[in-house]
């Protein structure tokens, strides 16, 4: 048997080889992200490959008994990469149950100066602390961090842990000001300059914090329910089910269909609390998306419209949950850039389709 242990709280692996009623260490313990394990016949020979944050993918070649040897390393060029700093930031929920959240630097940052933040929502990500980061344009949710990094922002990762005891949108919403409070005494972060992304349900994640706190400076949400009391009833088409199951379980783990506690659901429905909103906000969606569709995204939309809110909703044709074509790609996570740095950097450069958009032609 070949076994991986693993060790969620420190994010580390270990592989062996059981054999004839003993066992061989193949990988020692590591906090390297290790993909793709491969081995003969005889289980004799192993290969995989290993990366971090700070480390390129590279290929390692292993003989039993014998040291590991690199046989191929990518992106050697990328020497940049390797002064970026990481930080594990500890915090807790109300309920005092321990999390975690990435915190990354601005690549080159100086001590002396402060720089903007972007914080990503979804549930609990601090198992992607060993990714290697690279920069793209061509990404399917319009989110790189070495992109920010390399334009000067911290970006942070935090935890966030559904309960089903407040509700998806409160326990958000507890998690994020918990990982914000354990920031507090870095003072190389602009507190006044914090921006806020999801999408999914990280985008329902942000829509309620949208509406409820007003700690942030800029919002990105993509794909993410507005209206959780009208999905409760609604059919889901990319799953085949009817939209209760994930809303009274799943991520959202409410608990109870809506007429047991319309309260509740009240409570965690963003929709309900558009007039609350006290920072531009930037919607996106896909035309064709059937696991939360585009009506929540314009249900939105409206709602802050109508509240005299800057928002800004882009539609995509022919896309889905995920943005898959390439000009799409490029041009949303160009937009959430220009976002970004328009509100968290006093940017003008490009961005007049923000100002055009925040006077009145914001659906597009």
């Amino acid at each position: 048997l070949v076994v991986k242990l693993y060790d969620p709280a420190e994010n580390r692996s270990t592989y062996i080889l059981w054999k004839d009623s003993t066992y061989q260490t193949i990988i020692e313990p590591t906090a390297k992200r290790i993909q793709y394990l491969n081995y003969n016949p005889s289980f004799s020979c192993f290969s995989w490959l290993e990366e971090d944050y700070n480390l390129p993918p590279r290929l390692v070649f292993k003989a039993i008994g014998k040291p590991e040897r690199v046989l191929y390393q990518s992106n050697p060029q990328d020497t940049a990469i390797l002064s970026l700093k990481q930080e594990i930031i500890s915090y807790t929920n109300s309920d005092g149950i321990p999390l975690k959240g990435i915190l990354y630097y601005p690549l080159n940052f100086e001590p002396s100066k402060k720089y903007p933040m972007v914080v990503h929502i979804y549930k609990k990500q601090n198992q992607a602390r060993n990714h290697y980061l690279y920069p793209s344009y061509y990404e399917s949710l319009g989110f790189n961090i070495r992109l920010l990094l390399e334009n000067g922002y911290f970006v942070y990762l935090p935890d966030i842990l559904v309960r089903g005891k407040e509700g998806p949108g409160m326990d958000a919403l507890d998690c994020v000001n918990h990982s914000l409070d354990a920031l507090a005494g870095n003072p190389l972060i602009d507190k006044s300059r914090i921006g806020l992304t999801g999408h999914s349900f990280g985008g329902y994640e942000t829509n309620y914090i949208a509406v409820r706190s007003a700690r942030f400076a800029a919002y990105v949400s993509g794909s993410g329910h507005s209206d959780i009391v009208w999905a409760s009833h609604a059919f889901n088409y990319n799953f085949h089910f009817p939209d209760h199951v994930r809303i009274e379980a799943n991520n959202y783990q409410l608990g109870k269909p809506f007429s047991s506690d319309k309260g509740l659901y009240f409570k965690n429905n963003p929709l309900y609390h558009a007039e609350k909103v006290t920072a531009p906000v930037l919607l996106w969606s896909g035309l064709d998306d059937q696991n939360v569709t585009s009506d929540h995204t314009m249900a939105f939309y409206n709602a802050l419209r109508r509240n005299k809110k800057d928002v800004i909703a882009l539609f995509y044709k022919n896309e889905g949950h995920g943005l898959q074509k390439l000009q799409n790609q490029f041009d949303l996570t160009t937009r959430i850039l220009d976002w970004f740095g328009y509100f968290l950097k006093d940017e003008e450069t490009e961005t007049g389709w923000i100002e055009k958009g925040i006077k009145g032609e914001g659906a597009r």
